[in-house]
């Protein structure tokens, strides 16, 4: 799937790209303009600039700071994608791979799609857990593993002896 920020799926409206305190402006609009970022003085390009982390901001903001002519040197103490990457654990058969990090983005993370679709890069659906396109799941909580295969929705019969529906999580949460 790729998203733009004015998809058909909204009828070609823009999203709401600024969440208060944290995003205070609509950065979308800032990565898309046509004359760029900005601009670094001539004579300063080529030089090095240090970005700490190869998550996917540091990565970012290195092909950001390289398309303004720099040469930025990425520094990272772990493993190339920060949370954002795939895993194969040790003792899975082969060919069993964990998703780690983020696993989903909404339509309004225009700016992340931005990206996704520079990159050419591809995206599905999130399956929900317990519904047929993801099947059981699996949760750890305090130390105790739970394992679902099926949501509570069987019809319960109050203390009036009304029908009730089980009480439990909504669906997607």
């Amino acid at each position: 799937m790729t998203l733009g920020r004015h998809d058909e799926a909204r009828g070609g409206q823009r999203p709401v790209t600024v969440f208060g305190p944290d995003f205070p402006f609509a950065f979308d609009d800032w990565i898309e303009h046509p004359v760029g970022l900005g601009s670094i003085p001539a004579e300063r390009h080529g030089e090095e600039v240090a970005v700490v982390g190869a998550g996917i901001s540091g990565l970012i903001a290195a092909y950001e700071l390289m398309r303004l002519g720099l040469r930025p040197v990425v520094h990272e103490a772990s493993q190339l994608g920060g949370r954002l990457r795939s895993q194969q654990f040790e003792g899975a058969p082969v060919g069993v791979i964990a998703e780690l990090g983020g696993m989903r983005f909404p339509v309004s993370s225009t700016a992340f799609y931005h990206y996704v679709n520079l990159l050419g890069l591809q995206t599905q659906p999130f399956p929900n857990p317990l519904t047929p396109a993801a099947g059981s799941t699996v949760i750890d909580l305090e130390g105790a593993t739970h394992y679902a295969e099926r949501l509570h929705t069987d019809a319960v019969t109050s203390a009036h002896g009304a029908p009730e529906k089980a009480s439990g999580p909504p669906h997607g949460h």
